[in-house]
Parts: structure tokens; C-alpha cells; sequence
């Protein structure tokens, strides 16, 4: 029997999770207050949850070099059409 500290999930469902995405997107679920780390220089969290079931909203705080460009996808969009 695999003994396994709270809140830990098998390699199977972790596995199936990433996997789920089109095109080779990684698909994670976050609660609110936790994060993910991209490249161990990345860190994505979750600060907030709100909205309605129909129009669900989710306030991302995003901790990254202060050379790395982050943008929303609309505004990466709108500047490669300026270009």
C-alpha cells in the first residue's frame, strides 16, 4: 500500500491532468492562494476568485524578472498587429 502525505495526488491523475489541454497545453487546477512555477523563475497565483457561473472571473498575480515582458493576451496581439 502507498502511503502518501495529505493532499497529494497519484502520478496517474496528475499525469491525466497535464494531458488534457489541446495542442501539448499543460491544463493545471489552482485553489485560491496557490501557485504554479514556470522555470524556477516564474511564479503564477492565484489571488482571487469571483463572478458568477456564467461569467466567472479569476485575479492572477504573476512574480517574474523585471526583464521578462508579461503581458494580457489582447495587448500581445494588439502590438504584433502595430508592427
Amino acid at each position: 500500500m502507498e502511503c502518501r502525505a495529505r493532499g497529494q495526488r497519484s502520478e496517474s491523475r496528475d499525469q491525466r491532468a497535464e494531458t488534457e489541454g489541446k495542442n501539448g497545453m499543460l491544463v493545471l487546477s489552482r485553489k485560491l492562494k496557490e501557485s504554479i512555477v514556470i522555470d524556477g523563475k516564474i511564479v503564477v497565483k492565484v489571488l482571487a476568485v469571483f463572478g458568477t457561473i456564467h461569467d466567472p472571473q479569476v485575479k492572477l498575480g504573476i512574480e517574474a524578472p523585471r526583464e521578462m515582458a508579461v503581458h494580457r493576451e489582447e495587448i500581445e496581439e494588439k502590438a504584433r498587429k502595430t508592427e
